[in-house]
C-alpha cells in the first residue's frame, strides 16, 4: 500500500522504462485487461471477484468462483451463500457482509483519504457487487 503521490512517482518511472504497473486499493480491486498484468489476473484468477450462481426454487444451490479476491475471501463468501434465499436482497447483503467481515481480510478499517471509506468496506462492496451481478445474470 503506497500513497497516491508515491504511486504516481513509481507509475511515471515504470512508464518511462516500459514497465506495467498498477496500484489497486484494495488489492481485490485488481482489474487489468491485456498486458502482463492482465495475463497474471487471467492465469491466477485473482482480482475483482467474479462469481457464477445457480438458483433452484428461489434458493442458491451452487456458487462457482471464477475470479477470487487475492486473500481468498471470495471462496469463503461463496460457501456461505449456498442454501440462502436468492429472492431477498437484504438476506443476501447480510450473508455477504457477515461472511466478509468474519474472514481474516487484511484490509484496514481506517478511513482512506483517497477512497473516502475504509479499505475493508470497499472490499466488501466489491464482493457484494459480484454476488449481485451473478444473481442478476442467473436465469
Amino acid at each position: 500500500m503506497v500513497s497516491a503521490g508515491l504511486a504516481n512517482q513509481i507509475r511515471e518511472k515504470c512508464r518511462a522504462l516500459g514497465i506495467e504497473s498498477v496500484f489497486p486499493k484494495p488489492f481485490c480491486s485488481l482489474d487489468a485487461v491485456g498486458g502482463i498484468i492482465g495475463r497474471f489476473v487471467a492465469k491466477f484468477g485473482i482480482g475483482i471477484p467474479v462469481l457464477e450462481i445457480d438458483v433452484k426454487n428461489g434458493v442458491i444451490s451452487d456458487v462457482r468462483v471464477r475470479q477470487s479476491a487475492p486473500c481468498g475471501s471470495t471462496w469463503f463468501v461463496a460457501r456461505k451463500l449456498v442454501g440462502a434465499c436468492a429472492l431477498s436482497q437484504q438476506i443476501i447483503h447480510d450473508i455477504v457482509a457477515e461472511a466478509h467481515h468474519s474472514y481474516p481480510c487484511t484490509a484496514d478499517m481506517t478511513v482512506d483519504q483517497e477512497l473516502g471509506d475504509t479499505i475493508l468496506h470497499v472490499a466488501g462492496y466489491l464482493i457484494r457487487s459480484a454476488v449481485e451481478d451473478a444473481l442478476g445474470s442467473e436465469g
